[in-house]
């Protein structure tokens, strides 16, 4: 039990000096993405890749991306008054929906649309610039690199009464990892000494798409992130 706590004391301690000369900062944050995929056509009478319910269905079914989202930790390192490096990790969620257009049918209760959210464990790689300050306020673009590990995905398909269940028709070819570049420009308002809150809107571009059997490459995305951070 002593060495325990003999090992936290000097690792806190530790922490404490490195932080203080290298002015370590720790930051909660989230961010709300508005994803511009383009979707690829869906062709007539095609296999259930494109159409999961072609014997019902036309072909002017329509997809939409899903807003995404993400919450989590982030952290920062000082290496001059100018420079920056971070790192993070986050909960992160995206995702689309297919609407479906019908012909008229007799006896049968159609979908009305199928919905896929797929869910992330993200890690930004993040080098960032203060450009200028301006009393308590600063502006610090930066440019991360975000990688995304898939860690769960939830299909949900939707009928005309009402009733809904799961379903397995978008979520098969799902890519496992994700590859994102995004710039944002950080208005970073410094509260106090060691207490700051940013609203940095940013732009964003997938290098790898979500669903490359639907998906042509990604568009640049766009949305905000807000934090708060506190310097150790």
């Amino acid at each position: 039990m002593k060495i325990n706590t003999l090992t936290f004391l000097f690792i806190f301690c530790a922490v404490s000096i490195w932080s203080q000369n290298n002015k370590l900062s720790i930051g909660i944050s989230g961010k709300l993405e508005f994803s511009n995929y383009e979707f690829k056509k869906t062709p007539p009478n095609t296999s259930d890749i494109y159409n999961p319910f072609e014997g019902y269905s036309n072909a002017n079914n329509v997809y939409n991306p899903l807003i995404g989202y993400s919450i989590g930790l982030n952290f920062f390192y000082d290496l001059s008054e100018k420079i920056s490096v971070g790192t993070g990790i986050a909960y992160a969620s995206e995702g689309y929906e297919l609407l479906y257009n019908y012909n008229s049918l007799t006896n049968v209760i159609p979908p009305t649309k199928s919905e896929l959210k797929v869910y992330y464990l993200r890690v930004p790689i993040k080098v960032g610039t203060t450009l200028f300050k301006l009393g308590k306020l600063d502006l610090k673009p930066s440019l991360s690199t975000i990688f995304d590990f898939q860690i769960d995905k939830k299909e949900n398909i939707y009928y005309q009464d009402g009733l809904n269940g799961e379903s397995k028709y978008l979520g098969n070819d799902i890519n496992q990892t994700l590859l994102s570049l995004c710039l944002d420009f950080g208005f970073e308002y410094n509260a106090k000494e060691n207490l700051s809150m940013v609203f940095a809107p940013f732009i964003s571009k997938r290098l790898t798409t979500l669903d490359e059997n639907r998906m042509k490459s990604t568009k640049l995305s766009y949305g905000v992130i807000f934090s708060i951070n506190y310097k150790i």
